[in-house]
């Protein structure tokens, strides 16, 4: 980790160098140095009914289908928990037949609906099939107990369990956890493959983006995300199939915008959406948009209605002609029955009959029928009647017709029976049913690239994502002084979007969000979330009674669940009461607007016990795609409405742009109709030509004798200060009135009079945004305390499973161990190998562990096993390394004597070539040594008997080869001494040169510029005036 801290420091540097832009900078290097030691993965997964499909990211390696374990692109959803260990895939799924009570499959679309308990007392009560259907079917969930026999029950909080252990009921949440859990495995079991890290207790961050289908409500959003949870998987994000599915296929659209139909026909139903997809030319700056226009789920038509059809024909069939009913005793026989459809369907859609056998469906019972395609066809008629149903209902909800539609694309599996497909030709007709995608994993390859733009090492092409919210959410404020309803959220709304609520009160208040499929049916409300917000009454009680609390509600929206993420509030003056008749007559086109929205938006304002106004404020905020429109900006704040457009869209919270994920910001929701956003358009181009006191006159024409309830609309807030500054404005605006005019005349006088008054402003007990306490009363089924417990359940089964796997390894090596001596306990080289005694202790230990083994080893511990294996191969293995070594001496000396013999020629021929090395002592010492003990050695290990330990082994003798090498090796490279060169006559004059006197008699001659040239012989002749260092050094060079 140091060193990795330093390398991250020193690109820091680099960076900072040649980037001055350090804060861009700062967040990514301290993000890897504290992620350094784990490796981070993501996994896209397609949720379905009956198979999952999963893809994998990891560094180096992009997006990829995850393989199971015997190779299969996609999981079967099923679980087995009442084993030994858990059983997952198609190993789970064998066991429906076997014990179908006790596996969990196909239970997708039974996660997160609410069930209510009967009992007062205990923790879990039972509950019966019909209650649970009759539950199911209120929720839109068809369900079928015959061919799912579960046993079910009912915790306080209303969470459904199943009796899938032997004395205990698990949660269905708790159970999908073991599947979630079941693919990180087989995930870290593809990493470990490919070396991305060392073992399973690698530090490894799993992030995971899953599908859902188009009716998953706030609830079970919830509960999936509590299953991922519990498994360790960290869930980024959830998305429509639909959507994912579009992700992908822009991937590879062309340039343009399209409209695209996606008709996804799974086992449980049809999921279809349309989507807009806008892909800008390859060299524009542009970023591809996708915004879903509609999803809707049509249940009861998908793949297993096919099937259950037949089974049911079979059934009445086989109980006719056996004059018997094979429910409720016989529930095995009737997952015999639906796997043997389900194979009769795969062959019917490729031949025209398909033989459907089976051998003792009941005992001593057999089924022998042939069904064929035109049959089968007349069984499926009751869902060819409804295909065309969910492509209406996604039409209606986009708004469109089909004819705007530019393709139809068709995903999942049960369009394959050809009169299926057929009839989806025949309903998309003229447009052609559209096979572009791989139909079973695009939606997962979709879900992997929007993960792996979460990764921090991948580079994403950055492609905008809206998916809408399908349901309207309703927020019911309620108070003292106000009790209203207001559409949060509409059906088309971006769901993963910020909002801002502002109420005006003066008492605390409590807040409701209401889920409906149906607006115009009241009894499909579901309450998802309750607040209590607290601390008005402490606000105001510090002001005068002309006060009120201006209380700003900021939602937030993660994973498409709606909370309540901050309350803040600032105290504000009352708007004096003005007639609603000037209110018409100031905004002439206020009549218009009112008409224009919806009906439960048309109050803005109720009367309070001492007769102030008190109401809220918001509206349905513009989808961030599109630019925000002017009216979204308060006409007071100059800096904000400068900015561009473009800006406050881009930073919207929940932008799935991949690469480069949008921020949480919070974004204003204006629900006020007292002003057109027609007329405010003009007055914002006004403003922007006008001075800051032409503003206020705008805002204060434009929402006459509303007060505080209908001030200037808010946009995205950034600076909390400034925003006062705005309110101070507003409410103080009918005060500085008469101010504004005086100015426009242009008098010191009057400036001197508006600059007191703005002093006056200044002063009103209008103080910085407190931050209010709310209590959530929402009924949380799966708060932290239940989460931490599903883990530890889940981490115990975990633990339990690698307990068996150790224990079966055990197992298994101990009676590999117990034959491997077995078998040579006779053999006349093991017998020779044996000491006194040990033949005999070793004989006796095989022969009483291997009765051991076969009446206990199935019900022993691992640590029994353990220790057994132990002991025998204390006894065993020592015995067993002598016979090896007596076996394979003769190769091993056969190689010593080769290699030493090798070296020795090659040291031989050097001596020859340089004979000066023959002075290298040492080295030749340390060979010759090592060739001796080779030569002693082996005449030693001669004299030996065959059952003591050898003096020497093969890898003995490479590290004594490996010396001998490396002496040859330094000995080659040593060069070959340099003789002396003899003196010429011509040197003689450059002693001369030394021997010059300096100029002063206090100078010291020079040194010599090439102190280690070679001295001649008349260097003894220099005069006494030289001075004694070049004597010196010519003392020394004479050494050399």
């Amino acid at each position: 980790m140091t060193i990795l801290n330093n390398f991250c420091i020193i690109i820091f540097i680099l960076l900072v160098r040649r980037f001055r832009h350090s804060l861009y900078i700062l967040p990514s290097f301290f993000y890897f140095v504290n992620h350094g030691e784990s490796t981070s993965v993501t996994l896209g997964i397609d949720w379905g009914e009956e198979f999952v499909e999963a893809s994998i990211a990891f560094r180096g390696h992009r997006p990829d289908i995850l393989l199971t374990g015997t190779g299969s692109r996609k999981f079967e959803n099923a679980v087995y928990l009442l084993g030994d260990t858990r059983l997952f895939d198609k190993e789970a799924s064998s066991f429906s037949v076997k014990d179908p009570t006790k596996t969990l499959q196909k239970s997708a679309h039974l996660l997160g609906v609410p069930f209510t308990s009967n009992s007062k007392w205990s923790r879990i009560s039972t509950l019966k099939a019909s209650e649970v259907a009759e539950t199911l079917k209120k929720n839109n969930v068809p369900f079928h107990w015959d061919y799912t026999p579960y046993e079910f029950g009912v915790s306080k909080d209303g969470q459904l369990h199943l009796k899938v252990l032997k004395d205990s009921m698990v949660g269905l949440e708790e159970a999908t956890g073991h599947f979630f859990n079941h693919l990180k495995y087989v995930a870290l079991e593809k990493l470990l493959s490919l070396k991305a890290i060392d073992s399973f207790d690698s530090n490894v961050e799993m992030l995971a983006v899953i599908s859902i289908p188009c009716n998953y409500t706030q609830n079970q959003r919830k509960a999936l995300v509590f299953a991922a949870e519990s498994a360790g998987l960290k869930v980024v994000d959830l998305v429509h199939g639909i959507s994912a599915a579009a992700w992908f296929h822009t991937l590879e659209m062309s340039p343009g915008t399209r409209k695209i139909m996606y008709y996804d026909l799974g086992s449980y139903g049809a999921n279809v959406g349309v989507v807009e997809a806008k892909v800008p030319p390859r060299k524009s700056k542009e970023i591809p948009q996708i915004r879903t226009l509609s999803c809707v789920t049509y249940p009861g038509i998908g793949g297993r209605q096919h099937d259950l059809l037949l089974a049911e024909y079979l059934r009445n069939k086989f109980e006719t002609e056996n004059d018997l009913k094979l429910m409720p005793g016989n529930p095995k026989s009737l997952q015999k029955l639906l796997k043997n459809s389900n194979k009769a369907k795969m062959k019917l859609s490729l031949s025209n009959s398909a033989s459907v056998e089976v051998d003792n469906l009941v005992k001593n019972k057999h089924l022998n029928v042939k069904v064929t395609r035109s049959e089968f066809d007349k069984l499926l008629e009751p869902v060819l009647k409804e295909l065309h149903i969910p492509i209406n209902m996604a039409l209606e909800k986009a708004n469109l017709k089909f004819s705007d539609l530019d393709s139809v694309e068709m995903l999942g599996g049960a369009w394959r029976v050809p009169s299926v497909t057929a009839k989806l030709s025949e309903i998309v007709n003229p447009l052609r049913l559209g096979f572009h995608l791989n139909a079973e994993e695009s939606i997962a390859m979709g879900c992997g690239y929007l993960a792996a733009a979460h990764n921090p090492f991948f580079r994403m092409k950055k492609i905008e994502l809206f998916d809408n919210a399908v349901y309207e959410y309703v927020l019911h404020v309620k108070g003292p002084d106000l009790d209203k309803r207001v559409t949060l959220y509409k059906p088309i709304d971006r769901i993963n979007n910020a909002k801002k609520v502002k109420v005006n009160t003066v008492n605390n208040f409590n807040v409701t969000i209401y889920e409906t499929s149906d607006p115009n049916d009241p009894s499909s409300e579901v309450k998802v979330l309750d607040y209590k917000i607290k601390g008005v009454d402490d606000l105001l009680s510090k002001h005068k009674n002309d006060m009120l609390a201006q209380v700003t509600l900021s939602f937030k929206t993660e994973n498409g669940l709606i909370s309540l993420n901050k309350v803040f509030a600032k105290p504000v003056k009352k708007a004096p009461e003005t007639p609603k008749t000037e209110t018409s007559k100031s905004d002439p086109d206020s009549s218009h607007e009112e008409a224009s929205v919806p009906e439960s938006k048309t109050e803005s304002e109720t009367k309070t016990s001492d007769g102030t106004d008190s109401g809220y404020e918001s509206d349905d905020s513009q989808e961030t795609s599109e630019p925000e429109k002017p009216q979204d900006k308060s006409l007071d704040d100059e800096p904000e409405s400068a900015k561009k457009p473009d800006e406050a869209s881009k930073t919207t919270e929940g932008d799935t742009s991949v690469g480069e994920f949008a921020k949480d910001t919070d974004k204003n929701l204006d629900l006020k109709p007292s002003s057109e956003p027609g007329s405010e358009d003009s007055d914002l181009r006004d403003k922007d030509q006008e001075g800051p006191e032409s503003q206020t006159k705008v805002s204060s024409e434009t929402t006459p004798g509303t007060g505080d309830l209908n001030d200037d609309k808010l946009g995205d807030q950034k600076d909390d200060d400034k925003l006062d500054e705005q309110k101070e404005k507003s409410t103080t605006e009918q005060e500085d009135k008469s101010t504004t005019n005086q100015k426009d005349k242009g008098t010191t006088e009057q400036k001197d009079k508006m600059g007191e008054q703005k002093d006056k402003t200044t002063k009103e007990p209008t103080d910085d945004h407190v931050n209010l306490e709310f209590v959530d009363n929402t009924v949380n089924v799966y708060h932290d305390k239940k989460l931490n417990e599903s883990k530890n359940n889940i981490q115990l089964l975990v633990n339990k499973d690698k307990a068996t796997i150790e224990r079966s390894q055990l197992k298994n090596r101990l009676e590999s161990t117990l034959y491997k001596y077995k078998g040579v306990l006779k053999s006349d080289d093991f017998k020779s190998a044996c000491k006194p005694n040990e033949e005999e202790t070793l004989s006796e230990k095989v022969k009483s562990l291997l009765e051991w083994f076969d009446e206990n080893s199935y019900s022993a511990t691992s640590e029994i096993l353990n220790k057994h294996l132990d002991e025998l191969n204390n006894l065993g293995n020592p015995i067993y390394t002598r016979m090896n070594n007596n076996l394979n001496r003769e190769s091993v000396v056969k190689f010593g004597d080769d290699n030493f013999n090798e070296l020795q020629e090659r040291l031989n021929k050097l001596l020859e070539e340089k004979p000066f090395l023959k002075d290298q002592n040492a080295s030749l010492d340390l060979f010759n040594n090592n060739f001796s003990w080779w030569n002693q050695v082996k005449k030693d290990q001669a004299s030996l008997p065959l059952h003591e330990d050898g003096l020497f082994d093969l890898p003995m003798i490479k590290t004594k080869l490996d010396i001998c090498r490396l002496v040859l090796r330094n000995l080659e490279s040593i060069p070959a001494p340099v003789e002396p060169k003899e003196t010429s006559d011509e040197t003689s004059p450059q002693p001369d040169s030394t021997t010059a006197q300096p100029d002063t008699p206090g100078e010291s001659a020079p040194e010599p510029s090439e102190p280690t040239q070679t001295p001649s012989t008349d260097t003894k002749e220099v005069p006494d005036a030289v001075d004694s260092q070049p004597e010196i050094e010519t003392e020394k060079h004479s050494e050399l």
